[in-house]
């Protein structure tokens, strides 16, 4: 909608002032680096399991440095490169999932899919695919609104019960 770049911070400036755009852009900036600086160190972690040398003191702190410098080399290059390292980490993650999937092929049982408790029937379809927790999800929901509503944190209209709800009970 506005022809600029500069994203939250231009929609910021226009509805609330520069003052609180520019609080905005240097909150989402800090965030962004705080956020950015956890990945190195979160990657590292779940890495150690198979390199435990990583896991503390100096060879750690010098793998923190190598994978911060990598990754701030590929957003140096452009998004070119940031998105085919996003695709490629994205299908290394996959393979194990595809590995365990082919290895239980063979001890698929498809006759447990169709298994049915005749004693009861009435529960079994009931039950089928949840049907007893989306109904008090939903009721769950409605008195929410309700709620809010009494509280005149929602329209009038939310708050209001139809008659003829109360003959089933």
């Amino acid at each position: 909608m506005f022809p600029e770049n500069g994203g939250y911070v231009v929609w910021v400036s226009s509805a609330l002032g520069p003052f609180w755009g520019f609080q905005l852009g240097w909150m989402k900036w800090l965030s962004g680096v705080m956020d950015n600086a956890l990945y190195p160190v979160s990657f590292l972690d779940y890495f150690k399991s198979a390199i435990p040398i990583i896991g503390n003191g100096f060879p750690r702190i010098i793998a923190v440095l190598v994978l911060t410098l990598v990754l701030t080399y590929m957003n140096y290059r452009g998004l070119t490169i940031v998105g085919w390292a996003a695709i490629s980490l994205g299908v290394f993650s996959l393979i194990p999932l595809v590995v365990m999937g082919v290895i239980s092929i063979p001890r698929i049982k498809p006759k447990r899919w169709v298994m049915m408790d005749l004693k009861n029937v009435n529960t079994l379809f009931w039950n089928l695919n949840y049907w007893d927790s989306a109904v008090a999800e939903m009721s769950s929901d409605s008195f929410q609104l309700l709620g809010m509503a009494e509280r005149g944190m929602f329209p009038e209209f939310f708050g209001k019960r139809l008659s003829f709800v109360y003959s089933f009970s």
